[in-house]
């Protein structure tokens, strides 16, 4: 037994390595001669339909081991499956290769006692394929090896199996006929082919959402293979829909299906190096067969590590996992309960290990410097060294993407923002490119750092008394740092908004850059003005044109140049023909009409009160602060 445990393991690295067994004697030919061969039970198949191939060998008492490779013709045949006879075993080496139309059988017998004194034909493996177009189709095996249970002692004193001398059968051909030309079918002539093309198509199509569904991504990666061995010319629109939806969810399990380990000395999370190989070269073949068909597929490469359910809160990525992930621009997506980071390949240092460190942010004593914040999440997101140092990383800009969950179910969600912690400065900077929407905020940075997610309360004494939609908009844009106070503590709701206050507005809604004083100002625009900056940028990109020459910075905005400043900002594509006038439609001056119909019908603007714009009138912080919230909205 000791002897059997040794040849089985050696036996095995020579089949599945495809490794000449030069020290293998060979048995003599017996009377009859030992064959292997191909067959199907059938001269033709129709077009759609499941063909299955035994192989079958002959006349051998004592197969003990045998690899072998069959060859098929891709544009006749998808390969669904290829398996072993019960009595032998693959040890999941059997390699299905659709794009060369080659399968490779390593088979061992399971036990030994058995087949010994059987001198007829069985079956040794399955194949099964599905016909995809008419002709006929060759199948032939390539590169048989085989061995006995039989030993003897070769010339270096040591046990060799005897090697088999079995005679590969004739290649069979099957002849794949249209569905119109096989007896009892009830297909149009014309449309037998396509329909026969689209029963292959859906079937194959099932076939891969199955094993999706298994969860079992390496064989619906074979699967999809197979089914886009031929190109996707003969897919309907619905079929290449459906398919692009499977490609993106075996996408998604490959990024999830890495193996990670916790190293219990160091209390760090580690990648398992062949299981991440094994995504990465899967994620890189699906990004090329969908290139190949011209088939639509999330971009970007990433392998996902979750620290959710993981006691560690730390990843360590060795030097060869680095360079592995950067050749292959592949990026790491690491995940806990209060977010995610995901960071690019080329920070990860190739000479030595990177340890990524991903914990729940908390707020220390020191920290709280501003009485309006409250702490609700974060982040506290590095990158280091083994010996607990800051990693020396290439800084470019937006190069990590941040994803910070909170309760959207919250009364007091709309005073929430995105803050990073500074340390020079020790005060927390507020991340305006942070977006929010269902229950997360996501945004882009070039450090990492300690980045939470923060409760914003002006506490305006003046705003209780304003209508319910004014007082959200107030504190809403107030905690974006949009809008502030007029003194300490008051908002002043009624107080008339000037031209310069709403430019400044806008261009910080639009985040647009700052612009100083040149040839182009307007005239009554001060360089040291606190809203020439604005003002300039927004002359600059088309928002306002004042009356040529002058601004009027410290006028009083009108509600219908306020619409003409909303629309010249580009936003707004609604048709004004798609609303009412106006009951004072007469008194809108004709070069502010068009925006006011336009602002209407987007839904800025709905008027004061009996269908009224009351387009000469100011209009109030108030009201502004409404307005804005709908734009902001709207982008």
């Amino acid at each position: 037994m000791k002897f059997k445990r040794l040849i089985i393991p050696v036996l095995i690295m020579c089949l599945l390595l495809n490794v000449p067994m030069y020290a293998l004697a060979k048995e003599d030919t017996e009377t009859k001669l030992a064959t292997i061969q191909l067959e199907y039970k059938g001269k033709s198949v129709i077009i759609g339909k499941e063909v299955t191939v035994d192989v079958v060998v002959s006349n051998v008492t004592d197969l003990y081991g045998v690899q072998l490779q069959v060859h098929y013709d891709t544009s006749k045949f998808a390969l669904k499956s290829a398996s072993a006879n019960s009595k032998f075993d693959d040890f999941n080496g059997i390699t299905m290769e659709p794009d060369e139309g080659t399968v490779s059988l390593p088979l061992l017998r399971k036990n030994l006692s058995s087949l010994n004194s059987n001198n007829s034909s069985f079956t040794i493996a399955k194949l099964e394929f599905t016909a995809l177009s008419a002709g006929e189709a060759d199948l032939s095996i390539q590169g048989l090896k085989a061995v006995s249970s039989k030993t003897y002692v070769n010339e270096n004193g040591f046990k060799d199996l005897v090697e088999l001398d079995i005679t590969i059968g004739k290649d069979i051909a099957i002849q794949i006929i249209n569905p119109s030309t096989s007896p009892g079918t009830d297909i149009s002539t014309g449309s037998d082919t396509s329909a026969g093309i689209s029963s292959i198509l859906n079937q194959s199509l099932k076939d891969l959402e199955k094993k999706l569904a298994a969860n079992n991504p390496e064989q619906a990666m074979i699967q999809l293979s197979s089914l886009l061995s031929s190109g996707t010319s003969k897919f309907s629109n619905a079929e290449i829909k459906k398919l692009e939806e499977l490609m993106s969810q075996l996408q998604q399990q490959l990024e999830n299906s890495v193996v990670s380990t916790l190293d219990s000395s160091t209390n760090t999370l580690k990648l398992e190096s062949s299981s991440l190989a094994k995504a990465v070269k899967a994620l890189e073949n699906l990004s090329l067969l969908a290139a190949r068909n011209k088939l639509n597929l999330p971009s970007g490469k990433e392998i996902h590590v979750k620290l959710l359910n993981n006691e560690s809160s730390s990843l360590h990525i060795s030097a060869e996992q680095a360079k592995l992930l950067n050749q292959n621009k592949v990026s790491l997506l690491l995940e806990r309960a209060q977010g995610s980071v995901m960071i690019p390949s080329d920070v990860l240092m190739a000479d030595k290990p990177t340890v990524i460190q991903l914990t729940a942010a908390t707020v220390q004593g020191e920290q709280q410097t501003d009485a309006h914040l409250q702490f609700v999440t974060g982040l506290n997101f590095q990158i280091l060294t083994t010996t607990g140092e800051n990693a020396t990383i290439p800084q470019s800009p937006g190069q990590f993407q941040l994803s910070l969950n909170y309760d959207a179910s919250s009364s007091n969600a709309h005073k929430l923002g995105v803050y990073v912690w500074n340390k020079t400065t020790s005060t927390w900077d507020y991340v305006r490119s942070a977006k929010q929407e269902n229950g997360k905020f996501e945004f882009v940075t070039d450090k990492p750092g300690i980045y939470a997610v923060m409760e914003y309360s002006a506490n305006y004494t003046d705003i209780d008394k304003v209508y319910k939609q004014a007082k959200l908009a107030i504190e809403l844009l107030s905690a974006k740092h949009y809008m502030y106070g007029t003194e300490a503590g008051k908002f002043s709701p009624q107080q008339e908004i000037t031209r310069a206050e709403f430019i400044a507005l806008l261009v910080r809604i639009l985040e647009l850059q700052s612009v100083a004083n040149d040839g182009d100002s307007f005239n009554d625009v001060e360089s040291n003005a606190w809203y020439a900056g604005e003002i300039n940028a927004a002359k600059k990109a088309g928002i306002v044109q004042g009356d040529g020459s002058n601004f009027n910075p410290n006028g009083t905005l009108t509600r219908e140049a306020m619409a003409v400043m909303l629309v010249n900002a580009g936003l707004l594509q609604a048709d004004p023909a798609t609303t009412n006038e106006f009951a004072d439609d007469a008194s809108i001056s004709d070069w502010a009409k068009d925006a006011v119909y336009k602002a209407k019908a987007s839904g800025l603007i709905v008027g004061v009160g009996s269908n009224t714009l009351q387009a000469k009138s100011s209009a109030n912080r108030a009201d502004v602060a409404v307005i804005l919230l709908r734009l902001i909205e709207q982008q």
